[in-house]
C-alpha cells in the first residue's frame, strides 16, 4: 500500500487542524507496528519518517519503540497550525 511521510501531505496543500494532528499522534503512540528493521537510522518521529497509508493507518519508519512523550510533544508541536487555525 502506498505511504506519504507528513512532510509530504503538507507540502501537497492539505491543512491539518489541530484534530487532525492529535488524531496522527495518538495513532502513533497506540501503533505496535514498530520497524525492528528499519532502513533509515532510528530517531524520534518526524514530518519526515511518520508516514500515513492510504487506509489511515499511521507509522514511523525510525520509531524503534513508543515514542516518548517529548517526541510526541515535538512531532504535535510541527503538525499544529500557526496562526490560530483549529
Amino acid at each position: 500500500m502506498d505511504t506519504l511521510s507528513l512532510r509530504d501531505v503538507i507540502s501537497s496543500g492539505v491543512e491539518l487542524t489541530s484534530g487532525d494532528a492529535v488524531a496522527v499522534v495518538q495513532q502513533l503512540i497506540r501503533s505496535d507496528d514498530h520497524d525492528s528493521e528499519t532502513m533509515v537510522p532510528p530517531g524520534p518521529p518526524s514530518l519526515d519518517n511518520v508516514r500515513l497509508s492510504g487506509d489511515g493507518a499511521v507509522r514511523c519508519a525510525a520509531c524503534l519503540a513508543t515514542p516518548a512523550v517529548s517526541e510526541i510533544a515535538g512531532l504535535l508541536d510541527a503538525l499544529l497550525p500557526r496562526g490560530g487555525k483549529t
